[in-house]
């Protein structure tokens, strides 16, 4: 039984000697292992270091100079005229296909509040989504033989009112910073068409003049801080006269319109 203690003291001593030398061994072989890290780290901080340099001896400019956060509108409108050419052309008449080219002067009464004039000239032709056909078969009408049918338009004016509520900026390619805004508008035209003839082959049609009204919905998209590019699409709704069975009869017609301008706002760099 003596024995047996004394080789079971024998052991546990032998056992408590061993570990703490192990871990003391363990302890220094970390070191290095510590100091490669901090050593690693160093290395890369002068690696960034050195890059910066570079960048900057370079001159080139980094993402975050090249795209500054942007907060708020810079496209300021509130008290400035707004001055557009534009041209238009219609997309849902079975029997015209009108081109219009026009100008128009609106004034930004706030940055989300507008009033607008405007008058275009038209020039209509053949649209070909209809067929006249006979026993030697079916080809596009001329404008003389269309000259029964209504949307022959030759002449548009009329005055807007327009509210801006929606403005926004898109990175373009990380880059550029494009600023748009999105607008509602509705108003009241003069319309002159050419009055379909009860004759078509003996009468030349006559230009005649109507009451309509139009909405619709457009976007800027910014240029500069005077420049903007503007796309609009407008329904325009009038009361036109339809040669029907010998006899005129009143309609309701609409067109479409799809219109593309540059504006140019006055003054030119407005300061708010």
């Amino acid at each position: 039984m003596t024995s047996a203690m004394r080789k079971l003291s024998l052991a546990l001593l032998a056992l408590a000697v061993i570990v703490p030398a192990r871990a003391h061994a363990d302890s220094k072989d970390a070191k290095p292992a510590a100091s490669d890290s901090s050593s690693t780290e160093s290395a890369g901080g002068e690696e960034d270091n050195t890059q910066q340099k570079q960048t900057e001896k370079s001159g080139a400019k980094t993402l975050e100079e090249r795209i500054r956060p942007v907060s708020g509108s810079l496209f300021i409108r509130k008290s400035r005229s707004e001055l557009e050419p534009v041209v238009g052309i219609s997309f849902n008449d079975a029997f015209f296909q009108k081109y219009m080219i026009g100008l128009r002067y609106a004034y930004h009464a706030t940055d989300s509040f507008s009033v607008e004039l405007g008058g275009a000239f038209g020039i209509s032709m053949p649209s070909g989504e209809v067929n006249t056909c006979t026993a030697q078969g079916c080809q596009t009408p001329t404008k003389d033989q269309l000259q029964g049918t209504p949307g022959n338009i030759g002449l548009m004016v009329g005055a807007s009112a327009t509210w801006s509520p929606l403005y926004g900026k898109l990175n373009i390619v990380a880059e550029k910073v494009l600023h748009f805004d999105t607008f509602f508008l509705a108003g009241l035209d003069g319309i002159q068409y050419a009055e379909p003839s009860l004759d078509p082959t003996n009468v030349a049609p006559v230009n005649t003049f109507t009451f309509g009204g139009h909405f619709g919905i457009g976007q800027h998209f910014v240029i500069n801080d005077f420049t903007a590019l503007r796309v609009e699409l407008r329904d325009y709704l009038y009361s036109g006269q339809r040669a029907v069975n010998g006899a005129f009869e009143s309609h309701l017609e609409n067109q479409f319109m799809l219109d593309i301008g540059v504006s140019f706002f006055f003054p030119l760099h407005p300061t708010e």
